[in-house]
């Protein structure tokens, strides 16, 4: 047994030497000591069948922009588009009066996609509740798959010119000085953005990486991501729409989904008295509007998802944001350019920059939000100032002080789901919301959006049938990138994230467990390399792969497990008993998220059946 567990580690330590150029024997290795039981399942969802939705192949041409509104020469050359389609043949019988689509949100998805089917000669009713832009403390991060989404759609320029944003090059995870025992000191791991795309399954792994570089080195070239104020870059899309002839943009409010036959056939909205001017249409109080196909894109707060999802949203937990000011492109953060976070207690704290002269800083509230009115949130915030680093520490306490710019929202889960309703497709967050720790809404929601373009690209929206099985394909094939970006949001925020208990509770040994495992995630992404790379991948929105994120997640559990086992740790019966309860949090964290997305073969029954039997998380599930 001794012999063997020797060989075991020196495998694991070769793979250093390899630089994961097999990440598939890696993970059999390293997993199916504790798993054998499922390895096969478990190497087949890391190398098996690709997830990815495929390429959109999209046209050059550009559509014919007469418009006669007054807009910049940028947001002309935006709105003119790098592509579009001819319209199809039955398209011609609709006006701006009577649309082929409506959608209701002209927020990032819903802007975006309204855009996107004028371009393809469609009319296109876009209806917005109220067009004065809102200060939002989310979707201000954009990661590189959302930028390349951008850029397949032709609006990369509403995230890059006109809207004070700000590179990123990638992250940098930060300890603090006493929240681990084995690095009482503190430490931190950057993690820039790869040079490249992933291309292979080995480059998605992080295969071909040396163990001195993280992902790639600072200052690379593309992909990059970019932050912003959310309503700068919203803005900067609704130009673009308002500058678009076949788009037609209501100032409304939907209150409800008409429906005939259990189809949808248009909208009934209530308009604002008096109206915004400058292109926006006032119509009557009350109106219905009528077209083939609904999208539905309200946001976070969405009132008409039901229709097509079932699912309730989770709170998780809530940000508070704090915004800090300093001089042009002088943050004050340890690196420029760089997202951070913090493993704060009991829960992360993010900082990025939003502008040359703001960084936002967003304190997770794991539990009940402290009261604003007593004080109690101001004092929680400058508690934990002392998790931050010192070079912010004092900006940052200075911007509470102020406390001007303190602003909360809460962070909810929200399961997809492939419910067909006939005249209705939901998109966004509508559909689909994740944990913003990973700042991937964004990607999720325009990966969607170049997606859904494609597939309805062409079609007569008025046949039930084709629209039916784009919106199937489009479920299915959005799974690749969406279950990798949600389940890694929520997994990191579950592993960043202390419960507060005792041992008195009877979860004491899992909250160490919890530690153990937080411990070994931040010493796997210290390594470097591959180690590094591949989460980066996943964590950018270029690797959208599901098996790929769970291979590196049970890499974890074991690199955790390894250092309580070898040399000689397996001797010791409690060193056997953390190890146990390390693998149990573990799956309670990963199965469930799993089971939702059913993007793996973890996923599939007698596996979870088979892992329920010596590691039960069942219990933990969100629907529970």
């Amino acid at each position: 047994m001794y012999s063997f567990l020797k060989e075991w580690e020196g495998a694991l330590n070769r793979m250093n030497v390899f630089k994961l150029a097999l990440p598939g024997l890696g993970v059999f290795a390293s997993m199916t000591y504790f798993f054998g039981f499922f390895g096969i399942s478990f190497v087949n969802s890391v190398l098996g069948t690709d997830n990815q939705a495929e390429p959109c192949e999209l046209d050059s041409d550009k559509p014919n922009n007469s418009s006669g509104s007054n807009v910049d020469e940028a947001t002309a050359a935006v709105a003119s588009g790098p592509y579009a389609r001819s319209a199809p043949a039955s398209s011609a019988k609709y006006t701006l009066e009577q649309p082929e689509v409506v959608v209701i949100g002209a927020g990032t998805a819903g802007a975006s996609l309204a855009i996107a089917f004028a371009w393809q000669g469609r009319r296109v009713t876009l209806i917005e509740k109220s067009f004065v832009l809102q200060d939002r403390i989310v979707g201000e991060l954009m990661q590189p798959g959302g930028m390349r989404a951008l850029e397949t759609l032709g609006l990369a320029a509403c995230a890059t010119e006109r809207c004070d944003s700000v590179r990123v090059d990638g992250y940098t995870v930060i300890l603090p000085p006493g929240v681990s025992a084995a690095r009482p000191d503190g430490a931190e791991a950057v993690l820039h953005y790869p040079d490249s795309d992933p291309d292979s399954l080995l480059q998605q792994f992080g295969a071909g990486v040396t163990l001195e570089q993280a992902a790639a080195a600072g200052g690379a070239g593309a992909p990059r991501g970019r932050s912003f104020h959310n309503c700068n870059f919203v803005a900067r899309l609704r130009e673009v729409a308002r500058a678009e002839p076949n788009v037609r943009m209501v100032e409304g409010t939907v209150t409800q989904l008409v429906e005939e036959g259990g189809a949808v056939v248009g909208v009934r909205y209530k308009v604002r008295s008096g109206g915004e001017g400058g292109g926006y249409v006032c119509a009557r109080p009350v109106h219905e509007l009528r077209a083939p196909l609904t999208i539905v894109a309200d946001g976070i707060w969405s009132g008409l998802r039901a229709c097509a999802n079932p699912h309730k949203p989770l709170l998780i937990s809530s940000f508070v944001g704090v915004i800090v000011t300093h001089p042009p492109m002088a943050s004050p953060v340890p690196h420029r350019h760089c997202g951070h976070v913090v493993l704060a207690q009991p829960s992360p704290i993010l900082i990025y920059q939003i502008s040359p002269t703001e960084t936002r800083v967003l304190v997770d509230v794991a539990g009940k939000m402290p009261s604003a009115a007593t004080g109690a949130l101001s004092a929680f915030l400058v508690e934990q100032a002392r998790w931050l680093p010192p070079v912010f520490r004092a900006a940052y306490l200075e911007a509470v002080a102020a406390g001007g710019s303190i602003k909360s929202m809460p962070n909810r889960a929200l399961a997809s789901s492939a419910k067909l309703k006939p005249g209705a497709i939901l998109i966004g967050d509508a559909l689909n919301m994740r944990h913003p720790l990973t700042g991937g809404g964004m990607t999720v929601a325009l990966k969607d959006v170049a997606l859904l373009a494609t597939l309805l690209g062409g079609a007569d929206l008025a046949d039930r049938a084709a629209v039916a099985r784009a919106s199937a394909a489009f479920h299915r094939r959005r799974r690749g990138h969406a279950a990798t970006i949600n389940v890694l949001a929520n997994a990191l925020y579950a592993v960043f994230t202390t419960p507060v208990c005792s041992d008195d509770d009877g979860n004491g040994g899992d909250v160490t467990a919890r530690s153990h495992l937080q411990d070994a995630c931040f010493d796997y992404l210290s390594l470097g390399g591959a180690y590094a790379a591949g989460p980066i991948g996943l964590l950018s929105g270029l690797t959208p792969r599901p098996g790929v994120l769970a291979a590196h997640f049970f890499m974890v559990a074991a690199h955790g497990c390894r250092a309580h086992l070898l040399p000689l740790g397996f001797l010791n019966p409690r060193r056997w008993r953390h190890v146990y309860r390390l693998l149990s949090v573990a799956c309670g964290i990963i199965m469930p998220l799993l089971e939702v997305e059913r993007s793996t073969p973890l996923s599939w029954l007698p596996v979870r059946k088979a892992v329920q039997l010596l590691f039960p998380w069942e219990h933990l599930r969100w629907d529970a």
